[in-house]
């Protein structure tokens, strides 16, 4: 008998939302290049308005093209003088943007 072999890596997924007005980027599982790949051919790469609020809450992991992609998208909202709030972030996603400094970008909550 052949030992099975594990499937593909589960997939990350990144979805930009407006609750309340505020305009939300919601990572999810593994966002990596696969899934920034996803959501910018999805058109998903120009937000609706000033992206306010990253919710990492789901994040099981987090690398640099992943990070590189939520400075991006929040980078409008500093240049008008606001500062972003990172909503609820997993370990995984702190421990990346920890290591880089990338968190002092951010208001946290949660």
């Amino acid at each position: 008998m052949v030992p099975s072999t594990p499937g593909p890596r589960a997939s990350g997924e990144i979805r930009l939302a407006v609750e309340d007005g505020v305009v939300v980027l919601h990572l999810t599982g593994e966002v990596d290049a696969a899934a920034v790949a996803a959501f910018e051919s999805a058109g998903g790469a120009a937000p609706p308005g000033l992206l306010r609020v990253v919710d990492a809450s789901a994040v099981t992991f987090l690398n640099s093209v992943g990070a590189v992609l939520v400075i991006r998208l929040t980078q409008p909202a500093r240049t008008a003088g606001l500062r972003p709030v990172l909503r609820r972030p997993s370990e995984a996603a702190l421990q990346v943007l920890r290591l880089t400094g990338l968190e002092l970008l951010f208001d946290r909550v949660g």
